[in-house]
């Protein structure tokens, strides 16, 4: 395996393909930290594409219903990912990819990695338990349709794959099928599509590896043909969208990003470091957006940045007790010609650094979760981090100058 070192973050990741053709991704944490986590990263996300595999049609939903299978009808030894209370396991669909996350004891890790790998290695669900098991997904569709960043999706999007829940939609369920499940398991369940992340452990780096390498995935078929309709967005279709918020006194901003392609073009794995930088520079008590609209801001609740196929969103929910001197700050900042003094800019790097840092060397959890995010974009976390502590001003305020023209959503 490959030892990756990032001094600012002072950190280390082990990652490689090992001989069963699984990727490995390790990175230990401070002696102190006892939590451990262990995360599954299967490279397929519930993104709101319609395609099929050897003719057979895979319904929004799919991902997401499997995932809730695999674990209804899983192998006795698996069992010990549920019946222990110092073992959680969670599954989450985001729209590149699926993520089956287990926190524990650091001591246990080597006790669970089999069992983990083992609940991904067999599908043998029926058709009638696939069936039982749509009313309760449905629950879970609900639930995640009520995220604000679900909720306003239609108010960004209009045509993109991006407008859709990635955990599908009610009305598609019924369309899928055993079968369904079954297809789509053996084309992106092999071990090639998948990454094993563990975030702490009592293990050896060495022992590790060898532990993980010697694992038997069973055979799988993937189909010869798979067809995808990818359906463009179109980005000037609206320039400002406003709605009523979805509750009293709350406030929600959004902005879509040019297509993925395009912020390549211009600033090739930059983009992602700007992306990083985002939210501090709008919201940050160093930057100069935050200065000038303090009392108008109560609380920052639910906010980031989505991403899934060519596009990309962010949003934030505001508490405010003055909605529309809110949007016209923002509006006001967005259209300024200077967004930061080098001071502030200097001071928003480093909050940045100090943030992520903390993250990397005591929450086990959260690291595992921005550890898969960043693979998702095939960089290692504390190294997107790490660069966009780097990135100059003059290029984040040539970023910046552009969000006038993007479109924006302003719900309250």
């Amino acid at each position: 395996m490959d030892k990756i070192r990032f001094e600012k973050c002072e950190k280390v990741v082990n990652q490689g393909v090992l001989s069963n053709d699984l990727r490995l991704v390790y990175s230990p944490m401070k002696q102190d930290v006892k939590q451990a986590c262990l995360g599954l990263y299967v490279n397929v996300g519930g993104y709101g594409r319609t395609y099929t595999i050897d003719k057979v049609r895979i319904p929004q939903g799919t991902p997401g219903l499997l995932l809730e299978a695999l674990i209804n009808k899983h192998p006795a030894s698996c069992d010990v990912l549920f019946n222990q209370a110092d073992v959680k396991l969670t599954t989450e669909v985001y729209e590149s990819y699926l993520l089956i996350k287990v926190t524990c004891p650091k001591e246990k890790v080597s006790d669970l990695i089999n069992p983990l790998l083992n609940l991904v290695n067999t599908f043998s669900s029926t058709n009638e338990e696939v069936e039982a098991l749509k009313a309760p997904y449905i629950e879970k569709i609900e639930k995640t349709d009520g995220e604000i960043s679900n909720k306003l999706r239609k108010y960004i999007y209009f045509e993109s794959g991006m407008l859709y829940n990635p955990y599908g939609l009610k009305e598609n369920l019924n369309l899928i099928h055993m079968s369904t499940l079954k297809k789509f398991f053996n084309e992106f369940f092999t071990p090639s599509n998948l990454t094993l992340f563990v975030v702490n452990s009592s293990m050896t780096v060495e022992a590790l590896e060898s532990k993980v390498s010697k694992f038997k995935f069973e055979k799988k078929s993937p189909s010869n043909v798979i067809n995808v309709k990818n359906v463009k967005e179109n980005y000037s279709s609206v320039k400002q969208n406003h709605g009523k918020s979805f509750k009293k006194g709350q406030f929600i901003f959004a902005i879509k990003f040019p297509l993925r392609k395009t912020m390549f073009e211009k600033y090739r794995e930059q983009m992602f470091f700007l992306y990083k930088l985002f939210p501090y520079i709008l919201f940050s008590k160093n930057g100069k957006f935050n200065k000038e609209i303090t009392s108008n801001i109560l609380s920052l609740g639910e906010g980031g940045i989505r991403e899934g196929g060519e596009d990309a969103f962010f949003y934030q929910e505001i508490e405010t007790g003055n909605p529309e001197k809110l949007e016209e700050a923002l509006n006001r900042f967005i259209s300024t010609n200077k967004h930061f003094s080098f001071f502030d800019f200097r001071n928003i790097r480093k909050e940045v650094l100090i943030k992520d840092r903390r993250i990397y060397h005591t929450d086990s959890d959260l690291y595992l979760e921005a550890l898969a995010n960043g693979y998702a974009n095939d960089f290692a976390t504390p190294g997107i981090t790490e660069e966009a502590s780097r990135l100059s001003s003059k290029k984040v305020e040539n970023f910046f100058s552009t969000l006038d023209t993007l479109p924006k959503v302003f719900l309250y």
